[in-house]
């Protein structure tokens, strides 16, 4: 239920309680992303809205996240 601590902060749809969730920075850094394309030095992660997300968050979104380590 809370994030891991360390590592790469996501803060979606609201920073700390400054909005409608009951979750501080929203629900993005808890949820689980897909894997949408890969190389030998990122990866895309991606997070779209579903039946289970709708219950936080009744709008349609599609999240990316990509990381590159050069």
């Amino acid at each position: 239920p809370k994030a891991i601590r360390g590592g790469i902060p996501l803060i979606w749809p609201q920073f700390g309680q400054r909005g409608p969730l009951a979750a501080a920075h929203g629900f993005a850094r808890n949820a689980l992303w897909t894997v949408v394309r890969t190389s030998e030095s990122s990866v895309t992660l991606e997070l779209r809205d579903s039946e289970e997300l709708k219950k936080i968050w009744p709008h349609r979104f599609t999240l990316r996240y990509t990381v590159s380590v050069t």
